[in-house]
């Protein structure tokens, strides 16, 4: 479905996705853009605001408090209060948010000297997000989401591919990075706009009973989806 969401995209095509959600509102694909979004721009304090503490870093919601009111006295952006003298964080919060700072601040130094997909790959890493989600003390139910979760991230990963190939190739990494990110929040955009002439997409249960005047049913392949018994 997310290869249709982006072609609609691209050819500017109203639609929506019914009884699902979309690829690009998973929280995984959300989390991932806003740790891109602070390559881009460190001072983006709702990216920061999003995954300072994903994966979990010790900064509770009183020492996030405490970092926004000094953010706002001082009119600093939350990036530039890690690390600051008089910073309200302290403990273990200080150390690993001090080391969120460093890792954002080295993917984003040495950004022309990796291909995108390298640095896509080591902030999965480096962040711990990736580890998170590898956890082998987890029920079965929550193995699954979190392997469906690896299998969204992998599936990001070829987004980029795919995206950037379409870019001037004798761009910086950093304007590629941007203009991808870009055409994510016009696609998002796009999504939430309510158009009432819009191509619907869903699975062929969820359409059945419905009335439409066109449907297309893609992906009839045997095995997949067979056609007779």
């Amino acid at each position: 479905m997310r290869r249709f969401e982006d072609i609609f995209l691209k050819y500017n095509l109203p639609h929506k996705v019914v009884g699902n959600l979309s690829f690009y509102k998973r929280k995984e694909i959300k989390d991932i853009i806003a740790y891109l979004h602070l390559l881009i721009n460190s001072g983006d304090d709702y990216s920061f605001s999003r995954v300072y503490n994903v994966p979990k870093r010790g900064v509770g919601l009183v020492s996030f408090s405490k970092l926004v009111e000094f953010a706002e006295k001082h009119h600093f952006k939350l990036f530039d209060c890690i690390g600051s003298p008089d910073t309200p964080l302290s403990g273990r919060a200080d150390k690993e948010m001090a080391r969120f700072k460093d890792m954002i601040v080295e993917l984003k130094q040495n950004l022309e000297k990796r291909s995108l997909l390298e640095t896509y790959d080591l902030l999965l890493e480096n962040s711990g997000y990736k580890a998170m989600l590898e956890k082998d003390d987890l029920s079965a139910d929550k193995t699954f989401q979190f392997e469906r979760k690896l299998d969204n991230l992998k599936e990001f990963k070829t987004i980029i591919l795919e995206k950037v190939k379409d870019y001037e190739p004798n761009i910086s990494n950093y304007d590629k990075l941007a203009t991808l990110l870009n055409d994510l929040v016009l696609h998002v955009e796009a999504e939430e706009n309510d158009v009432k002439e819009a191509i619907s997409l869903m699975t062929f249960h969820a359409a059945k009973g419905l009335e439409f005047d066109v449907v297309f049913m893609t992906c009839l392949e045997q095995t997949l989806f067979p056609a007779i018994r």
